[in-house]
């Protein structure tokens, strides 16, 4: 059980590695308007 939570604690922070990925070029270009 601890096994499959670790599996999907590794997921979780790579979707969200993904998403910061994706969300800090917008972030940037609001930061200069």
């Amino acid at each position: 059980m601890e096994h499959l939570q670790d599996e999907l604690y590794k997921q979780i922070k790579e979707e969200k590695g993904t998403v910061t990925v994706y969300l800090e070029p917008v972030k940037n270009l609001f930061s200069k308007i």
